[in-house]
């Protein structure tokens, strides 16, 4: 379970990362 919650927290960094990229690209 544990395991699970932090592939979850990755998931939403890594979502917050392509966001914040797509901002910077001008997408």
């Amino acid at each position: 379970m544990q395991v699970n919650s932090r592939h979850h927290l990755r998931s939403d960094a890594v979502s917050e990362v392509q966001a914040a990229l797509a901002d910077r690209l001008g997408v």
